[in-house]
């Protein structure tokens, strides 16, 4: 009998511990798009885009502390940071990988992926994209999307408009294109598993 009420208390310690990060993955899940570029038989391209929108970045602070333990110091910095990249920035994080034997750049060059981003159809000005060549531990955890086939990238594009009701995001080459658009929910507050996600689609 003591054994059985030990290995229940135990489970349930055990699940209440997993249970921020299943919270967290369903929330990156919710803003987190697939978006793939075929050519003939391959996969010219596979981006898993993130967009960071108030919600977002509120569940990733949230997971950062519980991750690293910081105190309120490393609290009040992290939001602070969050806050600022949020008034200024639209930030779009992906993954991006390729059946493809070329390398997979983005930028604005000719041999680059183009990455374009429209707040309520209208364009925003990139302000930089660039790779993550070494992520942490703490980034990889972040952005569980991240594996060894697939590389990290960061999008930063002008904030021009503040509270769109529709954001789309773009990669496109020669080889084709591929948009994928946050709107709803998805835009102003965190997915929950039962609460319905509106607007969520990839698009050719």
């Amino acid at each position: 009998m003591h054994r059985t009420l030990g290995l229940l208390l135990l489970l349930g310690l055990t699940a209440c511990a997993h249970r921020p990060r299943v919270d967290y993955l369903k929330s990156l899940e919710g803003h987190t798009e697939l978006l793939e570029v075929y050519w003939g038989f391959g996969t010219a391209l596979r981006v898993r885009a993130t967009l960071l929108s108030p919600g977002m970045r509120s569940a990733m602070i949230h997971e950062e502390l519980r991750l690293v333990g910081g105190g309120d110091d490393y609290r009040n910095k992290l939001q602070e940071l969050h806050t600022s990249d949020a008034q200024d920035f639209y930030e779009v994080i992906f993954t991006a990988e390729s059946d493809m034997e070329r390398s997979t750049t983005f930028g604005r060059g000719s041999d680059d992926w183009q990455v374009t981003l429209w707040a309520d159809g209208e364009e925003m000005p990139l302000v930089e994209v660039y790779r993550v060549r070494r992520p942490t531990s703490t980034q990889q955890n972040l952005y569980a999307h991240k594996n060894i086939w697939n590389q990290l990238w960061v999008a930063r594009f002008e904030r021009r408009v503040q509270t769109p009701t529709e954001v789309s995001f773009q990669v496109g080459s020669g080889w084709g294109h591929k948009r994928a658009t946050w709107a709803g929910d998805q835009l102003d507050d965190t997915p929950t598993p039962n609460k319905p996600r509106r607007g969520r689609h990839a698009r050719p």
